[in-house]
């Protein structure tokens, strides 16, 4: 009996971890679920079909521009990446603080690897502004941020 009960527990366990490794979607990648019928507009491209998506339990959403994702975000303060929690997180407390940049009525951003962005608002940031979102974001010609 006990042998069976650990058996059941391993099978349960592999389960979960299997479930928190599923990955997001990649960025140019085809679109294939619902557009949820709402707009979203990621600069530049102006309004463009918004797509909400879980990985585990993690809320995204996002932008579809001709059928491929454009844009992946997240609000939750349960996702990392490379296992640090940024969302919450105050500006001072990036690695690249320094650059942080600005487009105008969309909010201010910080790079904060090859992938991820940090988001601020859109109004004004000082060092102790908190990480209001974090996404990732790729144009038809590459990275709109990247200069």
């Amino acid at each position: 009996m006990t042998k069976l009960f650990f058996f059941a527990a391993t099978l349960l366990t592999m389960n979960v971890n299997n479930c928190s490794a599923q990955e997001i979607p990649k960025l140019g990648q085809a679109w294939t679920g619902s557009t949820e019928g709402g707009l979203y507009v990621p600069p530049p491209y102006g309004f463009e079909d918004m797509i909400r998506f879980d990985v585990g339990k993690i809320k995204f959403s996002g932008a579809v521009h001709k059928g491929k994702i454009i844009f992946i975000s997240t609000r939750d303060t349960a996702f990392l990446i490379n296992g640090k929690k940024y969302i919450g997180q105050p500006l001072s407390s990036l690695e690249n603080k320094q650059d942080i940049e600005k487009v105008l009525g969309w909010g201010h951003y910080v790079k904060i690897d090859d992938e991820w962005y940090a988001g601020f608002d859109f109004k004004s940031v000082n060092p102790e502004s908190k990480v209001l979102f974090v996404f990732k974001y790729e144009t038809p010609k590459g990275k709109v941020f990247d200069k």
